[in-house]
């Protein structure tokens, strides 16, 4: 859009994406110093947006103030405060506490908090208190568009000799449930997304992947080859057609790669289930 038509235009009668493309085109023109003033001039509108469904009465705290880089925590992370993130960002117990009743934050698990009229990422929050944790199985299967078929239960695969007793404290606004062998099932709350917590040989790193929550939030899931030979374990009851389905887009999306397949699950001890079906599925892919 040149100099003339931006001079001649009523920009009142201008829709927003015209407006956005003038005001690239200005920019564009712009020096380094002017950039700066332009941005010091507009940042506060810019916070007030960002943060408006965070603010009490419209009121913004100052730029680079606890208050204010505790609400641009909370809104990166769709309302869901973690103690320990906050503590990580450099601000204190004392003034999170003083947020906490100030905003009238939820308490909805041991030092994890929620903004009202935001949602809870259940599996976010859970991975951020416990670190090991990795979702696993059909689950990380399904969050990498694997597989069509949904999970009844959340798999999270814990080290083996992972110490869970702290997983099993009560808390009365949990909204997420541990199902566990060693748990009484029978504590499940209506309405919780239940966790089968399954204890898992060694996942090294570079079989764990990030994808996004229905938030938006990064989960750690276990990789689509790692997720694969899980589900072939014998321990592991997965559906016949989880396993094909799960096979068959590997071999389709990485047709180069079923010697790591087969080396992992060589460690996991399923090699022979592995090769099971990829003879099966060999006819239609000339293995």
């Amino acid at each position: 859009m040149d100099t003339y038509r931006i001079s001649n235009l009523n920009l009142e009668q201008e829709d927003i994406n015209n407006l956005k493309r003038i005001s690239t085109n200005m920019l564009d023109t712009f020096n380094h110093e002017q950039l700066l003033s332009i941005i010091d001039v507009m940042k506060n509108t810019y916070f007030m947006n960002e943060l408006s469904t965070y603010l009490v009465d419209d009121n913004l705290p100052d730029v680079g103030t606890e208050e204010f880089n505790f609400l641009v925590l909370a809104n990166k992370y769709k309302g869901n405060i973690i103690r320990k993130i906050v503590r990580d960002e450099g601000i204190s117990d004392y003034y999170l506490r003083k947020f906490v009743l100030k905003y009238n934050l939820t308490e909805v698990d041991k030092g994890v908090y929620i903004f009202p009229h935001k949602k809870k990422d259940s599996l976010f929050i859970f991975q951020q208190k416990y670190s090991k944790a990795v979702i696993s199985h059909e689950t990380s299967l399904y969050l990498q568009d694997v597989i069509d078929y949904i999970p009844q239960k959340i798999q999270m695969s814990v080290p083996e000799k992972y110490n869970i007793s702290r997983i099993q404290e009560p808390h009365e606004n949990r909204l997420t449930s541990y199902n566990y062998v060693d748990i009484n099932s029978n504590n499940i709350m209506d309405k919780n997304i239940p966790i089968n917590l399954v204890r898992n040989k060694s996942i090294s790193p570079t079989q764990i992947e990030t994808v996004n929550s229905f938030l938006g939030l990064p989960l750690r899931v276990t990789s689509i080859a790692r997720s694969i030979v899980d589900v072939l374990k014998p321990s592991h009851k997965a559906e016949e057609e989880v396993k094909e389905q799960a096979i068959k887009y590997y071999l389709e999306r990485f047709p180069d790669n079923i010697v790591r397949l087969k080396r992992i699950a060589k460690t996991q001890n399923v090699l022979k289930e592995l090769e099971y079906y990829l003879i099966l599925l060999g006819v239609h892919y000339k293995l």
